[in-house]
């Protein structure tokens, strides 16, 4: 009996950039799970300004609850001809393939993309997840006007942000990773 390995979808982008509205939407559109950022989670618990060697422990806790890799990822179908980026259409898309979908905020790309623009630094426990990361498609979310005011947040000029969505861009080209640009 062959295994169905869910459809695993990853949103990604600089922050303010509506990652976590789109993950919300989606998942409750399709009716699917979400995984929230758990960085977010750690963050607002900790009781000190975070250090480089917290993201690993970001990294470890985020990959806990991701789903089991598929053994045919590298033979998946392409999804990026499949797949619309108005959030309607990708809802409808989503549905056509008939297939579990998990959403997830974040996970191990941003930690990695945190990791090199915050710090200049990789984590190695990031890069081997990576490696084993179970995402079949990436959706970046381009950077918005507006800034949500938070205080986990950095980068509130709109120049940062672009260029951090420009290095998740580049990172994803280069890479040849599957994704779709989203507005929302």
């Amino acid at each position: 009996m062959e295994r169905s390995y869910p459809l695993v979808i990853t949103i990604v982008g600089a922050e303010s950039s509506g990652k976590t509205m789109l993950a919300k939407q989606l998942a409750e559109a399709l009716s699917c799970q979400w995984l929230p950022e758990y960085a977010r989670e750690y963050l607002e618990k900790l009781d000190r300004p975070y250090e480089f060697e917290d993201l690993e422990e970001m990294a470890r806790e985020q990959w806990g609850s991701l789903p089991a890799p598929s053994p045919l990822k590298g033979n998946n179908e392409d999804l990026t001809d499949k797949i619309q980026t108005s959030i309607s259409d990708l809802v409808i898309s989503l549905k056509t393939l008939e297939k579990e979908v998990i959403i997830v905020d974040s996970g191990m790309l941003t930690i990695r993309m945190w990791a090199r623009i915050k710090y200049g630094k990789t984590i190695p426990f990031v890069e081997e997840k990576i490696r084993q990361d179970p995402t079949s498609l990436y959706l970046l979310c381009r950077p918005r006007i507006e800034w949500g005011i938070d205080p986990l947040r950095e980068a509130p000029s709109l120049v940062d942000r672009v260029w951090i969505y420009n290095q998740y861009l580049k990172e994803l080209v280069e890479n040849t990773l599957p994704f779709k640009i989203m507005v929302t």
